[in-house]
């Protein structure tokens, strides 16, 4: 429905929040929703360091720095495996600039 309404929607490609810093296996879904909505623009970004500033079950922020790492919009692949394999390289590549994951 964001999609339909032309707002913002934030999808972690891994499905769910996981183990802090940690990256998970990237789902397929994200690939089936962009093709049913094929004219949305798909924007990766890293985010590293929330593990410790908000911690799994717990509703206030701890003072620590975090890294948002935006990368270039991408074109929607021509398969979920596809997308996948592409989503990798890209995010290991905007991972380099975290300043937080040495510290």
């Amino acid at each position: 429905k964001a999609l339909s309404n032309n707002d913002i929607l934030i999808i972690f490609p891994e499905g769910s929040r996981g183990e802090p810093e940690q990256m998970s296996d990237i789902k397929k879904g994200l690939y089936y929703v962009l093709k049913e909505h094929n004219s949305t623009q798909v924007t990766p970004i890293i985010m590293h360091g929330l593990g410790r500033a908000l911690p799994r079950g717990e509703a206030l922020l701890v003072p620590f720095n975090c890294d948002v790492i935006i990368g270039e919009p991408l074109s929607l692949a021509n398969s979920a495996t596809e997308m996948k394999e592409d989503l990798v390289p890209i995010y290991q590549q905007l991972y380099q600039f975290c300043l937080t994951k040495n510290g």
